[in-house]
């Protein structure tokens, strides 16, 4: 018994250390996680904003040639399409 608890002695500092390095790695790989994961969102975020962008400048130059064609056929002039560009 008293071999075990003198093992145990000897051997606890041994045992700090690696607790301590164990607890390291712990801390930097979620470190690591929550900076790669805030990028990932930040990067989807702005190629929401890009796409959201594009879908409306689609949305809004369909209008324009939609009203400017409208326009055309009830004044029968082909100037509205130059004046809304």
């Amino acid at each position: 018994m008293d071999e075990v608890i003198g093992m145990l002695r000897n051997n606890s500092g041994q045992v700090l250390l690696i607790a301590a390095l164990a607890i390291a790695l712990i801390i930097s790989s979620l470190t690591l996680y929550v900076y790669e994961t805030r990028q990932s969102i930040v990067s989807a975020d702005r190629s929401s904003r890009l796409n959201d962008f594009i879908r409306n400048v689609k949305i809004g130059s369909r209008n324009l040639i939609i009203g400017s064609l409208a326009n055309i056929s009830n004044e029968e002039t082909n100037e509205t399409l130059r004046i809304n560009l």
